[in-house]
């Protein structure tokens, strides 16, 4: 999941520019991707200084100046659904991030304001099915040197029809006795 956090500076300074996100229980961090600054006439930290204890996350941009009208900070950065126990099919994670920055009427005494949108994610999980037949390749009696024919088929679909990518799948078969492959 890609998320993307925009700032709207105007003309002026704004000191201590931090985004934030406390990622919800289940999304794992994965990467930030580059920063796109837009008539920004000077950015103290670019890339940003970046850090993270467990699921909170800022990315600290220091003091921002523009000399025009208006410029832009574009942040996007990635992070992965957890495979794991209490992450289930149908859970909704919501994700809020906020800005933080000096109040320019109190030096040293953060403002946080929340993104004025709510991103939530539907969990979906796959179901892989499989159906494994077997047909004996020759005619006739079954016996020893008889060759058949194995197919094995999965499937992955969710029981609401959705699909989910199911990573790193592994297919094992118990050969019985006095088979060979």
């Amino acid at each position: 999941i890609t998320y993307q956090l925009e700032l709207t500076a105007y003309k002026g300074r704004t000191n201590d520019v931090v985004f934030k996100d406390t990622l919800p229980a289940g999304m794992t961090y994965v990467d930030t991707l580059p920063v796109s600054v837009n008539d920004i006439n000077s950015l103290e930290n670019n890339p940003p200084t970046f850090s993270a204890t467990g699921n909170d996350l800022s990315w600290n941009f220091g003091d921002v100046v523009v000399t025009t009208e208006s410029g832009t900070i574009t942040l996007q950065y990635r992070a992965r659904v957890s495979n794991a126990l209490g992450v289930d099919d149908g859970d909704d994670l919501t994700n809020v991030a906020t800005l933080e920055f000096d109040d320019p009427n109190a030096p040293g005494t953060p403002i946080n304001i929340a993104a004025p949108d709510n991103v939530t994610v539907d969990v979906v999980e796959p179901l892989v099915d499989m159906d494994v037949s077997a047909v004996q390749a020759t005619a006739g009696t079954t016996g020893a040197g008889t060759i058949y024919t194995f197919t094995v088929e999965l499937d992955n679909a969710s029981a609401d029809g959705a699909t989910a990518n199911a990573y790193d799948v592994e297919f094992k078969a118990a050969v019985p006795a006095g088979v060979t492959i």
